[in-house]
């Protein structure tokens, strides 16, 4: 499994995301997802972002490492923040204009917006 180090956009996902976001016209747009997302992630992680041209459609992608006490802090703050939990290491906002997901494995987090490409990261398969 790569660390966080070593996923690239590139390998962030299975190779069904990515042919379903070229199919969608999707294109990577840059590494920066979010001031959230950059606040959150550090210097130490990865932040990909797709975007269909001429749309307001975004993919975001962020992981970066943390211990569990660092993920147990982040989602009580999402909790409080209106996501719901979906299972011991994961969170979701389903909120229909923006939803998201965390989920945390072997000591680094995953963000994914929209949430339902959660189940296509590479590194919780």
């Amino acid at each position: 499994m790569p660390t966080p180090n070593q996923t690239t956009c590139d390998t962030a996902f299975t190779a069904d995301f990515y042919m379903k976001i070229a199919e969608d016209g999707l294109t990577v747009l840059d590494t920066n997802v979010s001031s959230d997302a950059d606040r959150l992630v550090g210097t130490d992680g990865l932040r990909c972002r797709w975007t269909k041209p001429h749309t307001d459609i975004t993919v975001g992608y962020a992981t970066w490492s943390r211990d569990v006490t660092a993920w147990e802090s982040l989602k009580t703050d999402l909790l409080a923040d209106g996501y719901v939990e979906t299972g011991r290491f994961a969170v979701s906002r389903p909120v229909s204009e923006f939803d998201s997901a965390f989920s945390y494995q072997d000591g680094v987090i995953h963000y994914v917006s929209p949430s339902s490409f959660i189940d296509w990261v590479t590194a919780l398969q």
